[in-house]
């Protein structure tokens, strides 16, 4: 990630006290007993994660079901968190991106036809952020 998208997710007021890049760095070498880890990635990201949360943590994940992943002996809890898309979230959501209250962070912008090359670039790892394709110019 650059240093300018680190620090607005440090500067951002959601307590968080370390940004870990896990295209560059295992989250396991530098995070234990952590209370939450919100995952949007899935697969090996999600099992991993299972392994620095406190007792009593969560895991929210948008990707799949971590509860087979978690110690629940230990007090771990899990929840699958499935986005359902509804027009007035979206034009309120987009409202307060207009307005600064929320900040998307933006990894790369690719035009419509390039929407193969975008895959790639997410897929492959190194563009932090979201991959965004535009539809029409401006």
């Amino acid at each position: 990630a650059q240093q300018q998208d680190v620090d607005d997710v440090l500067n951002a007021g959601f307590g968080a006290e370390h940004f870990v890049d896990v295209d560059r760095q295992r989250f396991e070498d530098v995070a234990e007993d952590v209370d939450l880890v919100a995952d949007f990635v899935g697969g090996e990201i999600l099992r991993r994660s299972a392994s620095i949360i406190k007792e009593g943590g969560t895991v929210v994940s948008a990707v799949e079901d971590p509860r087979p992943h978690l110690d629940q002996a230990a007090g771990a809890h899990g929840t699958y968190f499935i986005v359902e898309p509804d027009r007035s979230q979206l034009m309120e959501l987009s409202r307060q991106a207009d307005g600064g209250e929320v900040r998307p962070m933006v990894g790369e912008v690719f035009d419509l036809a390039d929407g193969a090359k975008a895959f790639e670039a997410k897929l492959g790892g190194g563009v932090p952020g979201k991959v965004v394709l535009r539809a029409i110019d401006e």
